[in-house]
């Protein structure tokens, strides 16, 4: 390819960044950049930077579905959560992600919630059998909670056990478990209702188990 002249960056930047824009002086600098830059440039800059004006005035893109608070990050079902907070929000009741992604070690411990050792053993060798749970992740949490190796405690469960099982889709980001945005497991059985109703409509379920109501994920 030959060589041509390339203008130097000042004056690229000269042709391209819009003047300082202010209220009383939008008219004048879009004629400024019409001059400067030609129409077809004009547009484009315009088409891809937001209007400020607008997003301060509460505009912009109606199609956006409103976000669901809480721990979002890991989690591949936002485009589902987000559309059951707004259906939710609608019908009255305020939704919030209460855990969304964990780690597998997180998933563990969660699992020794309202359990005793032996059962916990019991499980989670049987979780290495099945290919869920690496040996030596295994070996270190037996490790952790056995009595015989020290003096650390089962947790207490919520009052009981608070998931069933190690290979749970909060792991890959498919589940999170939604809640009242206030009153959290303590909401109205009219909004357990209404989330298993907008969870269906996005696709999705509520647990397994059933009775895990705020549990919801892919099927």
């Amino acid at each position: 390819m030959s060589r041509t002249h390339v203008p130097n960056s000042d004056t690229i930047e000269a042709h391209l960044k819009p003047p300082k824009r202010t209220p009383s002086g939008a008219q004048e600098d879009l004629l400024a950049l019409q001059q400067a830059a030609g129409n077809g440039a004009v547009a484009t800059i315009l088409d891809r930077q937001p209007d400020a004006e607008m997003a301060a005035a509460g505009g912009g893109d109606q199609n956006v579905a409103p976000a669901m608070p809480g721990p979002r990050h890991g989690l591949v079902i936002l485009p589902e959560l987000d559309a059951i907070y707004a259906a939710m929000k609608a019908a009255g009741h305020p939704t919030r992600i209460h855990t969304g992604f964990r780690t597998l070690d997180q998933q563990i411990q969660l699992y020794a919630k309202g359990r005793s050792f032996a059962t916990f053993k019991r499980d989670i060798e049987a979780a290495v059998k099945a290919g869920i749970v690496p040996q030596a992740t295994c070996t270190e949490w037996v490790d952790h909670f056995d009595p015989a190796k020290g003096n650390r405690a089962m947790p207490a469960g919520e009052p009981n056990e608070v998931t069933w099982k190690f290979d749970s889709r909060h792991l890959t980001g498919e589940a999170a478990d939604v809640v009242h945005a206030t009153l959290a497991w303590g909401a109205s059985p009219a909004f357990w209702v209404a989330l298993k109703e907008a969870a269906i409509a996005q696709g999705l379920q509520i647990g397994p188990p059933s009775s895990d109501l705020a549990h919801v994920q892919r099927p």
